[in-house]
């Protein structure tokens, strides 16, 4: 009988498994910080604790803050502070939008208080250099968002006002008059009853 050889299969070498090279994470790239100059100036710290949350400076004046936020706008704005130039074009306004909306400065403008929510810079100025530590930095919350739009009121009707007093007390009254029955011969169908008398009085 013929002898068989079993040939041993060969092995297949070995697969390293597949890297998949890794691709680096993108870090956000911060905006331009905000310099020192701006961060001593009183009331840029109430502006951005948002008490009050806007300051308005006159456009004429040429001041040294005028020149420090128009070299600092882009990082202003990326810090949530917003621009608005009055109606009148005389005032610049900066407010901070986590604590204030757009719609609520324009609205202000519109009906003449607009130094009421945004105070001249000057006034802001003295108030927050003597405050010490009743400084708003020191009690500042960091709110969730920039603030929403203002919801619109519905229109008030007037209250009170009416009818005159004398028409009023005749109303009154006529009401009570039509309350208390009548004899059966009265009422606008005299001798009909009391119940046809009721039906048939006038509404008042």
């Amino acid at each position: 009988m013929a002898e068989i050889t079993v040939e041993p299969l060969p092995t297949a070498p070995a697969v390293a498994p597949a890297v998949e090279p890794t691709v680096p994470v993108e870090q956000p790239t911060p905006g331009p910080a905000l310099p020192d100059e701006i961060l001593r100036v009183p009331a840029f710290q109430a502006l951005f604790a948002g008490s009050p949350p806007a300051f308005s400076a006159s456009l004429k004046d040429k001041r040294p803050e005028v020149k420090l936020v128009a070299s600092n706008k882009e990082a202003l704005m990326q810090s949530g502070i917003g621009f608005y130039r009055s109606l009148g074009g005389d005032l610049g306004v900066l407010f901070n939008q986590m604590f204030i909306h757009p719609a609520e400065i324009q609205q202000a403008d519109k009906e003449g208080r607009l130094q009421e929510i945004a105070p001249p810079i000057d006034s802001i100025n003295g108030e927050i250099a003597k405050s010490g530590k009743d400084n708003p930095v020191m009690a500042a919350q960091t709110p969730a968002g920039p603030k929403g739009a203002p919801i619109p009121q519905p229109p008030q009707f007037a209250t009170g006002g009416g009818l005159p007093a004398s028409s009023e007390a005749k109303l009154t009254g006529a009401r009570i008059k039509n309350l208390q029955p009548g004899a059966p011969t009265s009422g606008p169908a005299p001798g009909a009853g009391r119940i046809l008398n009721s039906i048939l009085k006038p509404v008042v």
